[in-house]
């Protein structure tokens, strides 16, 4: 049976993301627990820290490294009434056929990510 990529909130993947360049997995694992941190990267080590600080957060933390991890945590964007514009303008600007797909995956994109704005797809 595989095993399935742990669930991270997206402050502890990127901080392991940083760590990872840097040190080997199991370094990471045997200093998460510790306060003094390494001078390389002190703001992940926090992070990293932090998190194993909740209970049973360890074996999370050990699963992720050995396995794998996905980030736990939707995106949130605001889109102002002036990006919008900027948005609609550009969309306006590229009606040439060569700009054709752009338009389509750019509306494709904005599609998946459930954003409508009047004037380009909605």
């Amino acid at each position: 049976m595989e095993q399935k990529k742990v669930p991270l909130p997206r402050k502890v993947a990127e901080a392991l993301e940083k760590l990872g360049k840097r040190f080997p997995k199991d370094f990471i694992l045997w200093h998460s627990s510790r306060e003094d941190y390494p001078d390389a990267e002190r703001d992940a080590w926090k992070t990293i820290h932090e998190f194993v600080d909740i209970p049973d957060a360890i074996f999370t933390l050990a699963d992720a490294l050995r396995y794998g991890y996905v980030i736990d945590e939707p995106i949130r964007v605001e889109i102002t009434a002036e990006m919008q514009e900027q948005i609609k303008t550009w969309y306006e600007a590229h009606q040439e056929d060569a700009d054709r797909h752009y338009r389509i995956g750019f509306v494709t994109a904005l599609g998946l990510c459930g954003i409508k704005i009047q004037g380009v797809n909605a």
